[in-house]
């Protein structure tokens, strides 16, 4: 599987082409909005399925019909809109690109060159990798030149499915360092690809609260609520966790708050988080 992207500023467009399994013509009906300007080629790998062509453009409606010559798998061609135009640039894509789907497992190339390089390493089993692998995760996450003096990656299977690395720096860090760590937050990745960073709606929500004068105004707001599902996975694992190892459920508990809170932007301070960490760990090791 290999998705290849392609852009042309002189025809204002910016193709994504995949070799993954395509789509029939029934899927293409079921599957394709009509909300912009685009061209969609795909033949499924089904023996001797031929190739269609979906063609919308931003009318409401939209055409299909058999391709010759199209390859198994997906092909897509934006037609972008003259405020878009900067995402013909290579440079430009490349940067979205890097930012959110540097760790998809599959090879993405950008105008016949790869662009994602590093690994989730994080997911990967601790002895399949490698001091150079460690070290330019260490670099790109850091925004480091320097390697790392030491090494922590650990995982674990029972009770909890946890995957994590500690980096310690090689030197002490300048004061340019901290003030740039103190604006970091934690990020959100759903399946390798980045979701959402820095989080800050839920801090923008506190600071409407904390700015408006008269109860009517606060109740205007939404107000944020925690929602735990009693019949999820990880509460039915720590159920069962707190009668036979009470310390270790209320650790992963406070942890499982901390990390909630910090995603969400409602808590700037994460040494509450990497206290109730250290804890964990020590627990998790004895």
């Amino acid at each position: 599987m290999e998705i290849h992207l392609q852009t042309d500023a002189e025809k204002g467009t910016i193709t994504i082409q995949d070799t993954g399994i395509g789509m029939t013509q029934e899927e293409l009906v079921s599957n394709l909005g009509t909300i912009a300007r685009v061209e969609v080629y795909s033949r499924s790998v089904d023996t001797d399925s031929p190739g269609y062509q979906w063609l919308s453009e931003d009318s409401g409606v939209f055409e299909i019909a058999e391709a010759s010559g199209v390859r198994s798998g997906t092909k897509i061609i934006i037609h972008l809109t003259a405020d878009s135009r900067e995402f013909t640039s290579e440079a430009r894509v490349g940067d979205v690109v890097t930012k959110y789907s540097n760790f998809v497992s599959f090879p993405l190339y950008l105008n016949r060159r790869r662009i994602n390089t590093l690994q989730a390493i994080w997911l990967m089993d601790p002895k399949d990798v490698g001091e150079s692998q460690h070290e330019e995760f260490y670099r790109y996450i850091a925004q480091a030149h320097d390697k790392p003096r030491y090494t922590l990656h650990y995982k674990t299977d029972a009770p909890l499915n946890i995957r994590s690395i500690f980096y310690a720096p090689e030197s002490k860090p300048t004061m340019s360092d901290v003030s740039r760590e103190l604006g970091s937050s934690i990020s959100l990745y759903s399946r390798q690809v980045l979701i959402q960073t820095k989080m800050g709606a839920a801090r923008h929500f506190l600071c409407m609260r904390q700015l408006a004068e008269l109860p009517e105004e606060r109740d205007q707001l939404l107000q944020p609520t925690l929602e735990i599902h009693p019949r999820h996975t990880l509460i039915k694992k720590l159920n069962q966790l707190r009668d036979s190892e009470p310390d270790l459920a209320q650790l992963l508990v406070d942890q499982i708050y901390e990390n909630t809170m910090i995603t969400a932007g409602l808590d700037d301070d994460p040494g509450p988080m990497v206290s109730h960490l250290n804890h964990l760990i020590v627990k998790a090791l004895d």
